[in-house]
């Protein structure tokens, strides 16, 4: 087996699992070799980024954003013959990574996908596509295991990574909220925007609009708009 795995993600949430599937996989393995699509987490991870995860953002986006789609996906593909990994790990990103797996497929590849898509709320009819071309899947949610249990598939809950990470700190919501320079006991209300770039320039406004409003009728409330960590705030400046 190649002592090599490769991780590929399209989008913020997704980089940081894969972040720290990396870390992870270090403190067990140190001297597996990691590559992969990611963000800045992946690389200070110790992951050897074969694309960087601006270019492989958001496969909905406008027409201008395909070619650099298609040229992450000739560099995903090249990866897979040059370094031919043990394992493919896939993290979400359904479209990018399915034509990925039947790539790894040809190649005799194993392909693991961690973080299922989202098929429980669209698009149900991907669980018999993904059971064909994947050989394990790791979910982070308990009722998808059900999800997969009559497609062959081998499926299995690990529980949620975000968890793990907020245990790790081990900070209370106080102690957070004063790191943030948030008052620890005002209410906070937070407004959650999404990370991909269409979906900040759409939404952005409209939460400018609902926290002017808030302000009138809740006063003592506090505001909070968190970003992805990959996120180029000069894009969005004129929004906040």
């Amino acid at each position: 087996m190649s002592d090599t795995v490769m991780i590929v993600t399209g989008e913020s949430s997704g980089e940081l699992y894969g972040a720290l599937l990396a870390g992870a996989l270090r403190k067990r393995m140190p001297g597996l070799k990691i590559i992969g699509i990611g963000g800045e987490r992946m690389k200070q991870a110790g992951v050897e980024l074969i694309s960087g995860i601006s270019s492989a953002f958001g496969i909905t986006e406008a027409a201008s954003s395909i070619r650099e789609l298609k040229a992450t996906f000739q560099k995903a593909t090249k990866a897979l013959g040059e370094e031919s990994p043990g394992v493919l790990v896939l993290i979400d990103y359904p479209d990018f990574n399915l034509r990925l797996a039947a790539e790894a497929r040809k190649r005799g590849i194993r392909v693991l996908y961690y973080v299922s898509p989202q098929v429980w709320a669209w698009r149900k009819g991907r669980v018999e596509k993904i059971a064909k071309l994947v050989d394990r899947m790791a979910v982070v949610l308990p009722f998808e295991e059900k999800i997969y249990r009559n497609t062959g598939l081998r499926c299995e809950f690990v529980g949620h990574p975000v968890l793990d990470e907020i245990r790790e700190i081990g900070h209370d919501k106080e102690e957070i909220r004063m790191s943030l320079g948030l008052d620890p006991v005002r209410p906070l209300l937070s407004l959650l925007p999404g990370s991909r770039p269409h979906e900040l320039k759409r939404l952005l406004p409209v939460i400018q609009g609902v926290v002017e409003e808030c302000r009138k009728e809740f006063e003592d409330f506090q505001f909070c708009v968190p970003f992805a960590p990959n996120t180029d705030m000069s894009r969005y400046g004129s929004a906040i």
